[in-house]
């Protein structure tokens, strides 16, 4: 079975140059805005969520923790800024990401082995937890 991969960005050049990076061995679907996100996360079911912080409306981070009240079956979240702090990085982790990265350090490359990082990760916890 092919990973969901849902990328969530109102720049539709970033999506698509995610997309790009990704389509060759995931499913891929996009969200412009973390309300489309949340649907989308709903009825898509990914294993993984790409999510930009800076979006109008709904900030990423705002739906970061709005995730982690109301979802009990959370996809793996590797969280995007294109204004990365270090406050805002800890305070993504403790919501729930697995990977935070500043949208100017991240290139398609990084971008393919985070998400190949993301799901082995989220794969061992499932295991962990099947077998606890």
């Amino acid at each position: 079975m092919t990973n969901r991969v849902l990328i969530i960005d109102d720049d539709p050049l970033i999506r698509s140059i995610y997309k790009t990076a990704l389509e060759s061995k995931y499913t891929i679907k996009e969200a412009q805005d973390a309300i489309q996100g949340m649907e989308s996360i709903i009825s898509f079911k990914p294993d993984c969520v790409l999510l930009d912080n800076m979006m109008p409306g709904q900030t990423g981070f705002t739906m970061l923790n709005e995730m982690r009240k109301k979802l009990l079956d959370r996809p793996t979240v590797i969280f995007i800024s294109g204004a990365m702090t270090e406050e805002l990085r800890k305070n993504a982790l403790v919501l729930g990401a697995i990977l935070c990265f500043d949208k100017s350090a991240i290139n398609t490359a990084t971008l393919f082995h985070a998400v190949e990082c993301a799901l082995a990760a989220k794969a061992a916890m499932e295991h962990n937890k099947a077998t606890a």
